[in-house]
Order: C-alpha cells, then sequence, then structure tokens
C-alpha cells in the first residue's frame, strides 16, 4: 500500500472519522454544484479525474469572501475526507501521492486550511452547527462535529482556535487541545505565544498552570529572553525544570540560530555563578549543551566556532571539537581543521584532527597536504606528518 503524504487526509485517519461510502460521494456533488456551479463527481467510484475536479472546485474557495466562506468551508472540508471512500474495503487503496498533486497544484487542502484560518470564531460555531443539521453525512461525522472542525481549524489558524476553544469549558479535550496548539503557534511565532501565556496566566487561566504548558515557556522564552527563560525554569518543581529543556521540547520550541545558542549559553553560565542555582543549572545545562552541539553539527564554521568558543566550558568544547568529521568540515576545512588543532586531547590516534584530516586526504589531498606544511610546529604535527604525509604523496 502507498504512503499517504497528504497532510490533510493522514490527519482525518489519525482522528478515527468515519469516511463516506461510495454511494454518498452524489451528495457531494450536489454540494459542488450548489458552490460552484461544478459537478465534481458523476462516476461511483473515486478516481483521479474526481480529484482533479475537487481540486479545482477548492481551488476556487480562496477567492470567496462574505457569507460564501462557511458553506465553501463546509464543502471543503468534505472533499478532504470523501477522498478515502471504504479504504481497505473491496480490494481498494488510498490515492497515491500522484494522485493528491493535483489537489495541491490547484489549492487543495492549504486551500482549505486557508479558508478556515480566515473565519472567526463565530463563523466556525456556524459552521459546525451546519455540520450536525445536515442529515446527507455520516452520522458519525455529524456527532462529533464540534471536536472535527475545531481540529482542523486548530491546524489552520492555532492562535484563534485556542481563543475559540477558551470559551467553550465543555470541549472534550480542551486542555490539551490548548497545550497543544500553543506548542505549534510558539514553533512559528514565540512572541504572541508567550505574550498570550503571560497575560493568560496573570488573569488566572488555570491551563497556564498545568506543567505540560509551563515545561514549553523556557524553551519558547530562550529565543527571545534566554535569561528570563532560565529565571522562569528554577522557578518550576523538579519535573518541569527536568522537562523544560529536554530533547523533545528544545527541538519543537527551543533557540533555531547561533545567536539564540549563544544567548541561553551566556544565561546559564550567569546563572551558574548564583550559589543557590548552581545545582540545578547543571542539571539543565547538561541538556542544552547536548542540543546546541547536535545543532552545530551542521552550521557553518563561523557559526559553531562562535558559540563554543564564546560560552562553552573547555571540557564542553574538547566533547564538541571530537564530534567533527568530514561531515561538517567539508566546507572551509582548513578552518576546522585549525581549530581542532587546539583540542587539548592527548597526541594520538584519538585526536580529532587525526580523522579529520584523514577524511580530508582522501577528499582532497593536495589542500591538506598544504595546509599541514604550514601548520606549527609540535609534537600533534610530527606525528600527522608520519601518519598521512606518505599517503599524499
Amino acid at each position: 500500500m502507498k504512503p499517504i503524504v497528504f497532510l490533510g487526509i493522514a490527519m482525518a485517519s489519525a482522528l478515527g472519522i468515519g469516511l463516506f461510502q461510495r454511494h454518498q460521494l452524489n451528495d457531494l456533488t450536489r454540494e459542488g454544484e450548489a458552490l460552484g456551479g461544478r459537478n465534481p463527481a458523476r462516476a461511483s467510484s473515486t478516481s483521479r479525474g474526481e480529484v482533479e475536479s475537487h481540486s479545482r472546485n477548492i481551488g476556487s474557495i480562496t477567492s470567496r469572501v462574505g457569507e460564501e466562506r462557511i458553506p465553501r468551508a463546509k464543502a471543503g472540508l468534505v472533499v478532504l475526507l470523501a477522498n478515502r471512500l471504504e479504504v481497505g474495503k473491496d480490494g481498494s487503496e488510498p490515492l497515491s501521492a500522484e494522485d493528491f498533486a493535483p489537489l495541491d497544484t490547484h489549492g487543495g487542502q492549504i486551500g482549505v486550511l486557508e479558508l478556515l484560518a480566515g473565519l472567526g470564531g463565530g463563523s466556525i460555531v456556524r459552521l459546525i452547527d451546519e455540520i450536525k443539521a445536515d442529515t446527507t453525512l455520516d452520522p458519525s461525522i455529524r456527532e462529533d462535529a464540534e471536536r472535527r472542525v475545531i481540529e482542523q481549524y486548530g491546524e489552520a489558524s492555532p492562535e484563534q482556535a485556542i481563543a475559540l476553544v477558551n470559551e467553550m469549558p465543555s470541549f472534550p479535550g480542551r486542555d490539551s487541545f490548548v497545550i497543544s496548539r500553543f506548542g505549534v503557534w510558539a514553533m512559528t511565532d514565540p512572541a504572541d505565544a508567550l505574550h498570550w501565556f503571560l497575560n493568560e496566566s496573570a488573569a488566572g487561566n488555570p491551563v497556564t498552570d498545568l506543567g505540560a504548558m509551563r515545561c514549553q515557556i523556557p524553551a519558547i522564552e530562550a529565543r527571545i529572553d534566554p535569561a528570563k527563560a532560565v529565571d522562569f525554569a528554577l522557578r518550576q518543581n523538579e519535573n518541569i525544570l527536568d522537562s523544560a529543556f529536554d530533547a523533545f521540547t528544545l527541538q519543537n520550541s527551543g533557540p533555531r540560530r547561533g545567536s539564540e545558542y549563544s544567548g541561553l549559553v551566556h544565561a546559564l553560565n550567569e546563572a551558574g555563578k548564583r550559589s543557590e542555582d548552581a545545582e540545578a543549572v547543571a542539571r539543565i545545562r547538561v541538556k542544552c549543551i547536548r542540543f546546541i552541539s547536535d545543532r552545530l553539527e551542521s552550521a557553518s564554521f563561523t557559526e559553531a566556532s562562535a558559540v563554543v568558543d564564546g560560552g562553552f566550558s573547555p571540557e564542553e568544547k574538547k566533547a564538541f571539537i571530537a564530534r567533527i568529521s568530514s561531515n561538517n568540515a567539508h566546507d572551509e576545512p582548513e578552518k576546522w581543521a585549525s581549530w581542532a588543532m587546539t583540542s587539548p586531547e592527548p597526541v594520538g590516534k584519538k585526536h580529532p584532527l587525526v580523522r579529520l584530516l584523514g577524511d580530508w586526504m582522501q577528499q582532497d589531498p593536495v589542500a591538506a597536504r598544504d595546509w599541514l606544511d604550514q601548520a606549527p610546529e609540535g609534537e600533534l604535527k610530527r606525528f600527522l606528518v608520519a601518519k598521512y604525509v606518505p599517503t599524499a604523496k
């Protein structure tokens, strides 16, 4: 079975949405005709031609405004679900990536999400009510319409979905939904997400006191004000403190570039000087340095060396240099080699420059030999010449 790469359909499967039967596609046809004057599905089975026709119908959605938004949003959601009619039954298989390509080309799921993002909370509520009242739809979809529509809305506009769900005390799994959408929001707009959290916390919103929410804040704030991020983390209980800078949280919400890495390292250095915080800082520092080192493995020499030389401890720098390989050094290998030469690792086959220079000799023996000829004299150079110069001849 071919993998499904189309995001909207994958999400629909993950949510366990009951999809329409093939004979119900005629209901979608009438919906499409009412909205756009097209007949997207005349046949009794889903074909590539139908998908292309659906995509044209959906592609026109984003250009319409006003009262048409709600029925068109409904039609778009219906079409996304209809593309998986009776998958697995009667030997049928899901459409391939090639089948979904026309949807992407003409708007498809992207167009539907853009349309949803343009709807305010009141319009989303009306959309939910219309789906609930539509007896032509599968009962399982109508019965759970509120959750299904808002889940999709949360993909399109997480900040607006959070605001809407905040006003819906009975929404199933409300806290979990807000926490997950908050994380998505923070990935693209950390400043606004953090501002929302601080305002809601000050207003007494109980979701801001939950550990799953609070553990996200330090990594997010580390991109904006790393000193405040570290201070916030140190004021939390041990469980939140340990989660705030773990690999998963940092990967999703943490620093993204050299200046942000440097800022976090500097904040950790300063906080570690306070005797009352030294032990806790040491605990989170190990995780932060590991994360930053992992990210710097694919960075340029200028970025990596600036972060490491600017704040890593001697042992942390030694550990990072030991990780340098030809993958790092394919650009500016002479700079990486000169930097690796400063490692305090004893002269011998375990010195990081031995492996690095060996790889360089394989890729560009002339340049590597020229660099070695000009390297500072000493025991390490003599060891390298003895090991590699014959290879270069």
